[in-house]
């Protein structure tokens, strides 16, 4: 064990930290919570490195040795300039945490899959295009953001995320989605804005347990009359889509409160929307 800026800790973690400073340049102070934390900063436990975050210090290349920290359950390397990473990440059995966002991968990394504990994956805004069939493996994955990156299609091995809560897919460049999403039973957020969907698979309605979903700047002309299925949907986002014709079974989403139509051109009015209206529930900017 050794002390390290008051902490104890122990010494293979510090030689791993004193490391990351020579190759920064730049200070890591110690914090209680990595991931909420916009600064250079670790966090620790029992005399391990738990946390690590080395966000926006540009990084190009994720120095393999910090691979060895086998205790890390956090790690931030968000704003960077990182287009791959070391397959030694795979070690780090420990990790439930990793963001990855604004950086320049152009792959999703095969070894990311192998991190079984992964609760929670960013990787928005870099340039993405597809996924592995491997992403299966991460079933214990609960959050995952993909916004703001190239995917034109999603593996059917998606529906093993059996355990996935929220989905960012927003800003991208989908144009169908499989028919195995349905099987993602856990899911509460659905976010598929601004791509290039012209339609849904029926099985979007075995999604009982979704709460939101958002649609809105695609090129959709009508929904599935299985959309009348989700029994817990709070809010059905549907903004700024030309030509949409809207399915009677709407009437059924018994939990619904807010119906989001700005600047969304409908074909027809359907009685379920009046019903719907009635109801109490809140429909945003309907454009006839």
């Amino acid at each position: 064990m050794m002390d390290f800026k008051g902490i104890i800790i122990h010494s293979t973690d510090v030689n791993i930290l004193k490391k990351i400073e020579s190759l920064i340049n730049r200070r890591i102070r110690c914090v209680k919570e990595t991931r909420t934390s916009k600064k250079l900063s670790f966090s620790c436990k029992d005399g391990n490195i738990t946390g690590l975050n080395l966000g926006d210090c540009g990084l190009s290349k994720l120095p393999s040795f910090v691979c060895n920290l086998k205790f890390l359950k956090h790690l931030s390397l968000y704003g960077n300039n990182l287009y791959k990473l070391p397959s030694s990440i795979s070690l780090l059995t420990n990790l439930t945490y990793l963001n990855l966002g604004i950086n320049k991968f152009e792959t999703f990394s095969e070894s990311i899959c192998q991190l079984k504990n992964l609760k929670r994956l960013n990787l928005y805004d870099n340039e993405i295009d597809s996924l592995p069939t491997s992403i299966g493996n991460l079933t214990n994955l609960e959050w995952l953001s993909l916004r703001s990156n190239q995917l034109v299609s999603l593996p059917d091995s998606i529906k093993n995320l059996s355990k996935l809560i929220h989905l960012d897919l927003t800003d991208n460049q989908l144009k169908t989605l499989p028919e195995s999403i349905g099987n993602m039973k856990s899911l509460e957020i659905l976010w598929l804005l601004a791509n290039n969907l012209e339609s849904l698979p029926n099985s979007i309605g075995a999604l009982k347990n979704l709460k939101e979903l958002h649609l809105g700047h695609n090129k959709l002309s009508k929904l599935p009359k299985s959309i009348g299925s989700l029994s817990n949907l709070q809010k059905l986002e549907l903004s700024c889509i030309r030509g949409l014709t809207l399915p009677n079974t709407i009437k059924n989403l018994t939990s619904l409160n807010y119906l989001v139509l700005y600047r969304t051109e409908l074909e027809t009015i359907p009685d379920a929307l009046r019903i719907l209206e009635n109801r109490g529930v809140s429909i945003n900017h309907v454009v006839y």
